[in-house]
């Protein structure tokens, strides 16, 4: 489906004339001419994409407020995170087969997420991927679960409940309590 998406996004894109920034070469025709002419170069700039914004985009999927400006502090986001892959390794195993898919269709999907905002968002022939914003990766991260999946201690719906709970209430006091110090103090 995220296949599709990308290649109906790209066509659509590459037929219209539209340049969402203004006053920047962002052209999706040309740059998928790009692309094609030397993919050797996209190459390039989507590893240095993940290279470089790997952990902005965890914490942009976890922990950022607001119109992407206020962050929630690092022990938060690593709790949340730690929390999605205990449940996660938590649930019933997986056969390899699996496991192999959801790993394809994760690195398809995250690949295709940074080949459109290469696409529509970001200068022609450029050095950099611009635009992506971490909860752009929310729909994959129930299909990247399954990665891990069994993969961890059994846990019992109620521990799993309980956890999840206690992690809502520590995460919903620090945004609140963030949200407060920047809007009303």
């Amino acid at each position: 489906a995220a296949a599709i998406g990308v290649a109906i996004a790209s066509s659509v894109a590459t037929q219209a004339r539209y340049n969402a920034r203004y006053g920047l070469h962002v052209d999706a025709r040309e740059q998928m001419q790009c692309i094609v002419h030397d993919p050797a170069h996209f190459a390039r700039v989507l590893v240095a994409d993940v290279r470089d914004h790997s952990t902005l985009y965890v914490e942009q999927l976890v922990g950022r407020l607001g119109m992407n400006s206020l962050k929630m502090p690092v022990w938060s986001i690593v709790l949340e995170v730690m929390l999605l892959v205990l449940i996660a390794t938590a649930a019933a195993p997986v056969s390899f087969a699996y496991r192999l898919l959801a790993f394809a269709i994760s690195i398809g999907t995250i690949a295709g997420i940074l080949l459109s905002q290469y696409l529509i968002w970001s200068v022609v022939c450029g050095p950099n991927i611009e635009g992506v914003q971490g909860r752009y990766f929310l729909p994959i991260a129930l299909v990247a679960s399954v990665i891990v999946a069994g993969a961890g201690v059994r846990l019992t719906e109620r521990a799993q409940a309980i956890a999840i709970d206690v992690v809502a209430v520590i995460a919903n006091a620090t945004a609140l309590v963030i949200l407060v110090q920047r809007f009303w103090l």
